[in-house]
């Protein structure tokens, strides 16, 4: 597998990658993936602004799979030790044929192909997630342009 890890720290830092064909001991195995798994282990805790991209040649990946692979429904995820689940992640893929997310954290990611289902479930919840940040956004003007208003 051809993987890029960018990373733009706010400081220094070591980081552990550990790939492998199935997930690590008390994670799910995620249906549809590409058979990998990569460990991300930073030796701090840190805010950062990763990418992470993963070549993607649908033809090689068919062959490897025994299966027909639909590139356009692949996404990255990751798992949620808290939720004990995997976590779909905005995904694209670029023109020079990687699929590519960006993250705030490391932990363990994989890349699978979601159903049809499964990316609608996923844009229904960007949605309103998008939706309700607008209203918070828009309830917070209004309040500032009142307040504004009454201290003049």
């Amino acid at each position: 597998r051809i993987v890029s890890v960018s990373v733009e720290p706010n400081q220094t830092m070591t980081l552990a990658m550990n790939m492998s064909a199935s997930p690590p001991s008390g994670e799910a195995v995620m249906e549809r993936t590409l058979n990998f798994y990569m460990g991300l282990e930073p030796n701090a805790t840190l805010q950062l602004h990763g990418q992470l991209q993963l070549h993607i040649n649908q033809t090689e990946l068919s062959a490897e799979l025994d299966r027909e692979v639909n590139a356009s429904r692949l996404t990255w995820m990751y798992w949620n030790q808290t939720q004990n689940q995997w976590i779909t992640v905005e995904s694209y893929m670029n023109q020079d044929g990687y699929l590519v997310c960006n993250t705030d954290h490391f932990s363990t990611w994989t890349v699978a192909e979601i159903s049809p289902e499964e990316a609608v479930k996923f844009a229904t919840n960007l949605t309103y997630v998008c939706a309700t940040i607008t209203v918070v956004v828009a309830v917070v003007f209004a309040v500032g342009i009142v307040a504004f208003k009454k201290r003049n």
